[in-house]
Formats: structure tokens, sequence, C-alpha cells
């Protein structure tokens, strides 16, 4: 169960978050960059050193996520 969160649950909320971040705010490279730094506390309290290429993963899909959402936030304001 855990290998799924990690491979498909926290993967499909950090783009979701992203998203709506992007969205909201209009910035996405500092929410990615921020987001990948901030999976690294978490590889030494839940997960093992294996973990460690999930830091750049991460940051790459909220990089995606705010794509998006910023697309989204630009297709808002043309209405």
């Amino acid at each position: 169960m855990a290998m799924v969160m990690m491979l498909a649950g926290l993967p499909l909320i950090t783009l979701i978050i992203a998203a709506v971040h992007a969205w909201k705010a209009g910035s996405a490279i500092v929410f990615a960059i921020v987001t990948g730094i901030l999976f690294i506390p978490a590889i030494f309290l839940y997960f093992n050193e294996s973990a460690w290429i999930y830091a750049p993963a991460y940051a790459v899909i909220a990089l995606i996520g705010g794509v998006v959402g910023k697309s989204l936030r630009s297709g808002r304001g043309s209405e």
C-alpha cells in the first residue's frame, strides 16, 4: 500500500495542488523548487535512502501541474 501511495497517490496530489496554486497565484517554478526541497526531510522521516530519486520527480510533477494551472489562469483571464 505504501508503494501505491508513493507511485500514484502522492504524485497525483502534488499535481493537483501545484495546478491550483498556479491557477490562483500564477507562479509555477518557485512552487516546484520548494516542493522538491521540502520532500527531502520526508525521505529521512518516512522513507529510506532509495527515495532520493523522488525529490526531483516530485519537483517535475509540480512544475507540470504549475504549467497546467498557469495555462488555465491565462485562459480564465481572456473571457
